[in-house]
């Protein structure tokens, strides 16, 4: 019995020997294992193009849509009876605003800028002080005559200085302000107006395209300037009624009569610049009128008519001002003409030869004409006064006065080429979404489109016809405008 007892104490011993070598072995194989088995794990190793952690997702599969990112609020030093108090709201301001989904506060330090606690807390504060953040907060903390406290927050936009909104708390001490801070803040930043809901934009590539092949062809309709040509040749006929002054004479009776002509024009017109041309003619004149003649019968003086022809030619030279509205024109002209007798002035028995002293004239008028052809037709009302006195070799002595009315047409030479420049850029075909982004008083829409086309055309007279297709891929048209 003594030695089972004996025998079972020594198998004991050697039990309680063995066991702790065989633990400190088993920890130290498995912690080799583990070393050389970790960097052999399919679950860390680098992508090929090492974009190791983005979380690339398997193809097939939606990229998640990145946070949106927050928008900076500058936070200025708060003002008010008592800075120590007031610091210790506005430490309570930024951690809400810390809170906040989209806003972020950025300090506005008083120790960096000690200028700053002698602003007005109801005024935006200077720009230089906010860089690009959109909002800026102010605030004050003040005393009433019965010791109640009142707190006062501004929120601004730092873009164009305009209030967002204000709102006041009053309590009695600093702990009740302090509570009611939160609510306050929310309160304030729920009054900025939202962002603008997305724009549904349709842009049709093919017919912005021909809309600017048509222009081509509309030419004056588009409202550019249209070239107009330097040199006009043409000619002009139509009828006359005149007015002529006779003197009393030996056989002639003074009086004004009345009468009927007929002229032919050829005419030269040479155009230096838009609103100024110098028109030349040549006007072959055929006048038909009646006189009072006297005619003595043994010793009385009959008082009758008679009736004369006169065919003279005068060369007017005149100032003109064409102005023009598409492809009608108007022109006031002013001038003189030089006048020279063409064989003799025929009476109803007999003709005589005639002279003009002072042969020289004042002519006015106006043409009014339409684009046609290669040229233009238009119609001419023109008054000519002979500054000289016609006598005739029979003692007739008038002057006349004449009021034309014609047509004509004249064809224009070396016109001038139109110097255009237009550039076309499209984008997009089919529909896209626009999304507004609101940044301080501007609002920047940018879309969705496939493809992008930009034509650019610059040359003289009618603009190449080939188009230039640049980029490839996905295309978004911006535009920015005015927001409140």
């Amino acid at each position: 019995m003594w030695n089972e007892r004996n025998m079972k104490n020594e198998g004991e011993r050697m039990g309680n020997g063995i066991r702790p070598r065989f633990f400190f072995f088993f920890f130290y194989v498995s912690v080799l294992l583990f070393l050389f088995a970790a960097p052999y794990s399919g679950t860390a190793q680098t992508p090929p193009d090492g974009t190791a952690g983005t979380g690339t997702p398997p193809a097939g599969e939606e990229t998640p849509a990145p946070p949106p990112e927050k928008k900076p609020v500058a936070t200025m030093p708060f003002l008010g009876d008592d800075l120590a108090q007031s610091a210790q709201l506005r430490s309570v301001v930024v951690r809400e605003v810390e809170g906040l989904a989209e806003y972020t506060p950025r300090h506005i330090s008083s120790d960096s800028f000690p200028e700053t606690l002698d602003f007005r807390p109801d005024e935006p504060p200077d720009p230089k002080y906010l860089g690009e953040m959109p909002y800026v907060l102010t605030g004050e903390y003040y005393f009433d005559t019965e010791d109640l406290g009142h707190f006062q927050l501004w929120l601004w936009n730092s873009a164009d200085g305009s209030l967002v909104y204000t709102d006041e708390l009053v309590a009695e001490d600093i702990e009740e302000a302090e509570s009611y801070l939160p609510a306050l803040v929310s309160w304030v930043f729920s009054r900025i107006p939202p962002p603008p809901p997305p724009v549904q934009l349709t842009v049709d590539l093919r017919g912005m395209v021909e809309e600017v092949m048509g222009e081509r062809n509309r030419g004056t309709e588009t409202g550019e300037p249209v070239p107009f040509s330097r040199l006009y040749l043409g000619m002009r006929v139509g009828g006359a009624v005149n007015a002529y002054y006779s003197r009393t004479t030996d056989r002639y009776d003074a009086g004004m009569s009345q009468g009927f002509g007929g002229e032919a024009a050829f005419m030269v017109e040479y155009r230096p610049w838009r609103y100024l041309s110098f028109l030349g003619e040549a006007v072959f004149s055929l006048d038909v009128f009646k006189v009072f003649k006297i005619n003595q019968v043994g010793n009385q003086d009959i008082h009758t008519t008679s009736q004369y022809t006169a065919l003279s030619v005068y060369f007017p030279l005149m100032i003109k001002t064409p102005i023009e509205v598409g492809p009608f024109s108007i022109s006031l002209f002013a001038g003189a003409y030089y006048i020279l007798p063409l064989g003799q002035i025929v009476d109803e028995g007999a003709s005589y030869s005639y002279r003009i002293d002072l042969p020289l004239g004042l002519m006015v008028g106006m043409d009014m004409g339409h684009s046609l052809g290669p040229g233009d037709l238009f119609v001419s009302l023109r008054y000519g006064r002979d500054l000289g006195m016609t006598m005739a070799h029979s003692g007739l002595q008038y002057t006349p006065n004449r009021v034309a009315l014609s047509v004509g047409y004249r064809f224009g030479f070396l016109k001038g080429k139109r110097q255009e420049t237009r550039l076309l850029r499209v984008t997009g075909t089919g529909t896209g979404t626009a999304t507004p982004v609101t940044t301080g008083t501007g609002t920047e829409t940018t879309g969705a489109g496939t493809a992008g086309t930009e034509t650019t055309e610059t040359g003289t007279a009618a603009p190449a016809t080939g188009a230039e297709t640049t980029g490839a891929g996905t295309a978004a048209p911006t535009t920015t405008g005015s927001g409140g």
